[in-house]
C-alpha cells in the first residue's frame, strides 16, 4: 500500500518514486537516505481496524507517518511539508491501480517540525486513512 501512496505522491509533484534516477529528490519507504538533503520517508503504522461488512465494501482503517527531511533552510523544510499536507487534505478519495484510498486525514493537524538531522531540517505528518480491502 505504501508504494501506492508514495506514487500518488510522485504523480502530484512532491517528489520522485523512481530509484533509477537518484539524482532526484526521492520518496522512500521505511527508510530514507540520510545523505540526501532532500527527500521523503513513508513509514506505515499498525493497522487500527479492519470492517468487513456482507453486501457492503469492506476496508481496513492504517496508520501512516511521513517523514519529510527537506533542506538545510527551516523554511524551505517547513514550505515542503506544508505542500504534502495541503496535497493530503483535500483529497476525499483516490484511486490507485490495486486500491481506493479515503478518508484521509492529519492526526496533528499540519506538518510538526521533528529535529534537525546531517544539519537538514525534518518535519512530520502523520495520518490515518481508510483503503479498501
Amino acid at each position: 500500500m505504501l508504494s501506492e501512496l508514495a506514487k500518488y505522491l510522485s504523480d502530484n509533484g512532491v517528489a520522485v518514486f523512481d530509484k533509477v534516477d537518484e539524482t532526484k529528490n526521492q520518496i522512500y519507504i521505511g527508510q530514507i537516505d540520510m545523505s540526501k538533503d532532500n527527500c521523503i520517508g513513508l513509514y506505515s503504522g499498525e493497522s487500527v481496524q479492519e470492517i468487513r461488512n456482507i453486501g457492503f465494501e469492506s476496508y481496513e482503517e492504517n496508520s501512516l507517518t511521513i517523514l519529510i527531511h527537506w533542506s538545510k533552510n527551516y523554511e524551505t523544510a517547513e514550505a515542503k511539508g506544508k505542500e504534502v499536507y495541503d496535497l493530503l487534505k483535500d483529497v476525499a478519495r483516490f484511486t490507485t491501480a490495486n486500491y481506493e484510498f479515503w478518508n484521509i486525514r492529519s492526526t496533528n493537524g499540519k506538518p510538526i517540525y521533528l529535529e534537525t538531522r546531517n544539519d537538514v531540517y525534518e518535519f512530520v505528518i502523520n495520518y490515518l486513512y481508510k483503503v479498501n480491502i
